[in-house]
């Protein structure tokens, strides 16, 4: 199932997407993608298997296609300095070296926009803007210090992510850092097309 929403011209409309088109969710029983992944495992697949055979609501492409989930209920939580080779790539502070526990920070929902849009950039704020791709994962079951053999039954699915970045934001007055103010200025999130 590949979950969108959509800028249609009366509002965001949640959608579920085939290949003939988009299914509009509000059909299916939920007026949002959020809806849909707060309403439970139970649920999922009985969504699923609905939007196979229901009317299409939309055309791909008839409507913009925004964030997916536009307005999470929490911040996005992301894990830096991650890979090796992006770390040898010299975004650090000088004299820094390979963190031994994950450094995570947050992105606020208002940094989140459509896969297709453009970011715009404030130069009064950042003259150094970067970016990573990413994979993110969408979390469908609450938990809490979820046991790493426990982690796919939280999982709701996939979508991917730009995690964009101004870094001498993100990296301004060593030894402390401001991981949080570099990567959440507005619309530095774009994500979608959808979550899988």
């Amino acid at each position: 199932m590949r979950l969108v929403t959509v800028a249609a011209p009366d509002g965001p409309r949640a959608g579920v997407v085939r290949e003939d088109g988009i299914v509009a969710l509000a059909d299916l029983g939920h007026l949002t993608v959020l809806s849909l992944v707060e309403s439970g495992p139970e649920e999922w697949p009985k969504v699923a298997a609905a939007a196979a055979s229901a009317r299409i609501g939309w055309a791909l492409g008839d409507h913009p296609l925004m964030a997916p989930i536009p307005r999470p209920p929490r911040n996005a939580w992301a894990v830096g300095a991650n890979y090796r080779t992006h770390f040898d790539e010299g975004v650090r502070p000088a004299g820094a070296t390979l963190p031994e526990v994950p450094v995570f920070f947050t992105k606020p929902w208002t940094s989140f926009v459509g896969h297709d849009a453009t970011v715009n950039i404030d130069r009064h704020a950042t003259q150094t803007v970067d970016w990573e791709a990413e994979i993110a994962v969408v979390i469908g079951v609450e938990g809490t210090d979820v046991p790493a053999d426990h982690a796919m039954e939280h999982v709701f699915g996939y979508l991917l992510a730009n995690d964009v970045s101004a870094r001498e934001l993100q990296l301004a007055a060593p030894p402390f850092s401001q991981w949080d103010k570099g990567k959440s200025l507005d619309g530095f999130g774009p994500m979608g097309p959808w979550i899988v």
